[in-house]
């Protein structure tokens, strides 16, 4: 893909979903072309549903888009900046649900999941997904 839909393309999609009486939508910081747009989709998706309270969003972190690329990152600095990440491009102040999107082979996966179970018990997300 060499690019994505309109921001008004977007919200008219997020917006005949709710139509439809879709209410749970599933983001992720990584769903842009590359790391310099990271969040793109959870900030589009976060303006379509201004205040909208019947949507649930799942959203999920250690995946990481260098030149396009799709590549894991489950370093617990990682995971823990992109939660953050997450929740201001959101603008909530906790996710509820926040997803583990997949082992890093680098990092032990008690360590990564170990983090994701931190920054539950710090109020940063409701509901975890491994």
């Amino acid at each position: 893909m060499t690019g994505h839909p309109s921001e008004e393309d977007g919200i008219r999609t997020v917006h005949a979903a709710l139509e439809q009486g879709i209410t749970l939508f599933d983001t992720t910081d990584s769903y842009c072309l590359n790391s310099t747009e990271n969040g793109h989709n959870e900030r589009q998706l976060a303006k379509a549903l201004h205040n909208r309270c019947e949507a649930i969003i799942a959203t999920k972190g250690g995946h990481i888009r260098p030149e396009g690329r799709w590549e894991t990152d489950s370093r617990p600095e990682h995971l823990r900046q992109a939660c953050e990440d997450s929740l201001r491009a959101l603008g909530v102040v906790a996710i509820t649900l926040y997803k583990f999107h997949r082992p890093d082979p680098q990092i032990p996966f008690a360590e990564s999941v170990g983090t994701v179970a931190e920054l539950q018990r710090e109020g940063k997300f409701v509901h975890v997904g491994l």
